[in-house]
């Protein structure tokens, strides 16, 4: 049985119909990995701004939350990318009828 790293079950819980493709990116992408890495860190802190009575908070939470936005979307055009890849990393055939 493998650990899931914290910052894959964040993504995971995001984006849940597409867990395959994305443990498969995670296991082959160093690059998704380290924007899973980001997505995580910034889920963090945006929940850490969103509990906090700073007198900064709202502007912090403004930031994370547009930030998560980019990564969210960028996480998004990743997968969408590698959507049409085998495990094996060949692109795979459509069939039309």
């Amino acid at each position: 049985m493998s650990i899931v790293q914290p910052n894959l079950l964040t993504i995971l819980d995001r984006f849940p119909n597409q867990r395959e493709m994305i443990e498969l990116q995670y296991a082959q992408s160093e690059k998704f990995r380290s924007i899973c890495d980001d997505y995580h860190k910034c889920t963090e802190a945006l929940r850490y701004w969103n509990q906090s009575e700073k007198q900064d908070a709202f502007q912090r939470r403004r930031e994370y939350s547009g930030l998560l936005q980019e990564l969210e979307k960028e996480l998004s055009q990743n997968l969408s990318r590698h959507e049409n890849v085998d495990k094996k990393g060949n692109e795979k055939k459509k069939i039309s009828i």
